[in-house]
């Protein structure tokens, strides 16, 4: 099945029409005709994402991979080259064939390895439970950043960031 027959048919399943799914998902109603039309056969990761929030799927079952019983990528998995093969997430790379989602050993690590003296960081929910946080799929999105952002080499910067910001609320004044 196509990325086009995927996404028609989680739309459908939703009783959505073009303009209900174009809407919720922040793209033009252009944009989506071309995906759902085949004409744009891979479309930027964004508007994947923004498509996935929205109808309330993982990016890998919108992409047609199936997750195997360890949380692998089963679909791809003969497709991986023989030099990720036996790695296992010490060298997580996506590029190479890897899931589309941090492995949760490599996410923890990145966890214990941030200096809890300056911000804490807590694993983000897979894309799959986010449906339960009843938010926009705009605040979605941006929370999925906020954690990559903080979770990165630069995470001790942004958390710097976000907390000056955050006093200059009215409301923070009082709180911190």
């Amino acid at each position: 099945m196509t990325l086009a027959q995927r996404v028609r048919d989680y739309r459908y399943s939703k009783g959505w029409g073009p303009d209900e799914l174009a809407n919720r998902a922040a793209i033009s109603r252009t944009a989506l005709y071309q995906i759902e039309s085949g004409k744009t056969e891979l479309p930027r990761a964004g508007t994947l994402r923004r498509i996935a929030l929205a109808l309330e799927v993982s990016m890998e079952s919108l992409l047609g991979h199936t997750e195997g019983p360890a949380g692998h990528d089963a679909s791809c998995a003969a497709s991986v080259p023989s030099a990720r093969k036996g790695r296992g997430d010490a060298e997580w790379i996506p590029a190479e064939g890897g899931p589309l989602a941090v492995p949760p050993a490599r996410a923890m690590s990145m966890v214990e390895a941030a200096d809890p003296s300056r911000f804490a960081v807590e694993a983000a929910p897979p894309l799959s439970q986010m449906h339960d946080l009843k938010v926009a799929p705009r605040e979605r999105e941006l929370a999925w950043k906020l954690h990559e952002l903080l979770t990165s080499p630069f995470g001790e910067g942004m958390a710097r960031i976000i907390e000056e910001t955050y006093r200059l609320l009215p409301h923070a004044r009082s709180s911190i």
